[in-house]
């Protein structure tokens, strides 16, 4: 099993490169730096911490064609690999719709949204081999069902789930894997000694913003279609996730969408992802927001290797 690691680009570029140092020596194999868009340039980002880290990859991404396109996404992963050698993954996705809204972008036709993120990911990894870089791997972010069945285009999926029931109804809408497919989770994560679960609003606030990307289909099948409806009345009223947004979920739906746990208790949930047959598991936010935590994880690994 893969470990992996969202990258908090909201820190100082120095305090950045010294919590992927940390987990870079400390065993973590990816490193990924999130542009959805986010308030710093994944991929000039990425440079940077390719100049100081020796072993982990280097996953650029989510990052969505929506804001970018194709050809520049290939341009820029190309000046990485070109620089850095073949030492990065690109993970696309549409991104965050409340942040490209800001910036004046829409997902436009949503019927099409799927194709057009298929279409996209195609064009990105064909170019990237025409250019001979075939060690890269393509993977797409999902949570619904069409584009959870849609990943099979990519070179893997990372699904936006924590809770092992979710993360097998997902493996049951991929179907039959490819070989070579990966698929990974990507949970919200506060992985500490004492850990006090309904303190960490960081926590609790990454669940809510998983929660509230859960689209009909999904809350229909998990039955949240109800439990999720103030809280969605309540973002669209604010258009962002805030405080009221987060209290309007109730904590055992929050822990769904979240890993809260010591590192033996994050272990023993590493291991139930590897008998469900997931690939790789990256901790998200809050995890990566201060070296403590990422120190943490860092146990969390060594523990793991001590007793797998």
């Amino acid at each position: 099993m893969h470990w992996g690691l969202a990258v908090n680009v909201y820190d100082t570029v120095q305090r950045i490169v010294e919590k992927c140092v940390i987990a870079d020596q400390g065993g973590i194999d990816w490193l990924w730096i999130t542009d959805f868009p986010a308030v710093r340039h994944a991929p000039s980002l990425a440079a940077v911490v390719a100049e100081n880290v020796k072993r982990s990859r280097i996953g650029v991404g989510l990052v969505s064609p929506l804001l970018y396109g194709p050809a520049q996404i290939v341009q820029f992963m190309s000046t990485l690999i070109d620089n850095y050698g073949e030492r990065f993954d690109l993970l696309i996705g549409p991104g965050d719709r409340t942040h490209l809204s800001r910036i004046g972008i829409d997902y436009g036709n949503i019927s099409t949204l799927v194709t057009r993120l298929v279409s996209d990911v195609t064009k990105i990894r064909d170019e990237l081999d025409e250019r001979g870089y075939d060690g890269v791997r393509v993977w797409l972010g999902a949570q619904g069902p069409k584009m959870i069945a849609a990943s099979i285009n990519a070179d893997g999926v990372l699904l936006n789930y924590t809770d092992p029931e979710m993360l097998r109804w997902a493996l049951s809408v991929l179907g039959d894997i490819p070989k070579g497919f990966q698929v990974g989770a990507f949970p919200p994560a506060f992985i500490a000694e004492n850990p006090d679960c309904g303190k960490e609003y960081g926590l609790r606030k990454s669940a809510a913003t998983v929660a509230m990307g859960v689209g009909r289909a999904v809350a229909l099948e998990f039955g949240l279609t109800d439990i999720l409806s103030a809280a969605r009345k309540s973002l669209r009223q604010k258009q962002s996730i805030d405080q009221d947004v987060v209290d309007a979920i109730d904590e055992a739906t929050l822990k769904r969408f979240a890993l809260c746990t010591t590192p033996e208790g994050a272990c023993d949930y590493v291991k139930t992802l590897e008998r469900i047959g997931l690939d790789m598991v990256t901790f998200g936010p809050p995890q990566g927001t201060s070296r403590k935590l990422v120190k943490n994880l860092v146990k969390t690994r060594e523990y793991w290797d001590d007793t797998a």
